[in-house]
């Protein structure tokens, strides 16, 4: 067994156009044995129900940014990887921190 660490994220710090993208992909997705199965061309993301996971290993698959994700976006995964999670989950619960962008135009 191994263990492994996630950091976890405000959704405010996602730009409104991607949070809705997500949000939208995760509303249409199949469930395939209790599983819901979001089909995003570049990203692993398992919905919870304050928000969603997203695998880090997006960044094994690509050197640089993928033109589906927002630079925003790629910074906050790049972070995480780099402080050593494997999953970010974005928690529309969890505070802002300073560090990064928020993005308040709608309730999240």
């Amino acid at each position: 067994m191994r263990r492994i660490h996630t950091c976890i994220c405000s959704t405010a710090h996602l730009p409104t156009h991607e949070r809705a993208g997500i949000d939208a992909l995760i509303a249409r997705s199949p469930r395939r044995r209790g599983r819901l199965i979001v089909d995003h061309p570049d990203l692993s993301i398992e919905p919870h129900q304050y928000g969603f996971f997203i695998h880090l290993g997006v960044l094994d698959d690509h050197l640089e940014r993928p033109g589906t994700l927002s630079p925003e976006l790629w910074r906050l995964i790049a972070h995480a990887h780099e402080s050593g999670a494997t999953w970010i989950s974005f928690d529309c619960d969890e505070p802002p921190y300073s560090e990064f962008p928020i993005f308040e135009d709608d309730a999240h």
